[in-house]
Formats: C-alpha cells, structure tokens, sequence
C-alpha cells in the first residue's frame, strides 16, 4: 500500500472503531497531513513537487489566479488552514508533540473533516 492508503486506512480505522490509547491517537493525528499532502501530490502532480508541504500547498492555492487549476481550491482555504494549524502540533518535527495532550472528540473532528474535504477535491 501506498503511504496515502495507509494514513488514510488509519484514520478510517479510528472513525470506525476509536483509539485504545493516546499513543494510536497521535498516530491518527500524524496521519492528517500526509493524507492531504498526498492527495495533492497525485491530484495535481505536475503542480506538486515531492519537495512541497502543505503549507506551500496552500500558499500556491491563496496565490493562484482566475484561470489557474488551483483556484477553484481557494473555496476550501479556510478548512485547510484550519486543519494545518491542528496538525502542525502533531506532527513529529514539532519538538514537543508527545507532550500535548490529545483531545479524542477535537481529533475525530479534525479527522472527518480531513476525509470529507479529500472527498470534495
């Protein structure tokens, strides 16, 4: 499988059937980003590069113009950013994201609104 699939697979999983511990829900909230990311990378793969992250992903939408293929993404900016923000403190370059404490219901949240807008675009 490729690692789309599988943080999408996981973040299904927990929709379906929850967590047993904080451990599996910051892997599910690691998921968040990479599942987004690679969306784009495949979607638009002669705009994305494998060097592009999602916060120059969103960036390239909010700078896109009328006739760009991104622009019709700008609908979609605040969910995006929005959903950066709460992932960026679960992500492992962060340097203290084992310490925050994960918030079950935030993270099913966030993690459905992932999926729907994977969906949507």
């Amino acid at each position: 499988m490729t690692g789309i699939y599988k943080d999408l697979t996981v973040m299904y999983n927990f929709l379906e059937f929850g967590e047993t511990s904080e451990f599996d829900q910051r892997e599910v909230a690691r998921c968040i980003r990479p599942s987004i990311e690679g969306m784009f990378r495949l979607k638009y793969f002669s705009i994305f590069k494998s060097d592009d992250w999602l916060g120059d992903m969103l960036k390239a939408i909010r700078d896109s113009k009328e006739n760009d293929p991104l622009n019709k993404l700008k609908i979609f900016l605040d969910d995006l950013s929005d959903i950066n923000g709460y992932s960026k403190s679960c992500h492992h370059s962060n340097p203290n994201y084992l310490e925050i404490p994960m918030n079950s219901e935030e993270l099913r949240n966030y993690v459905n609104r992932t999926i729907e807008l994977i969906q949507k675009i």
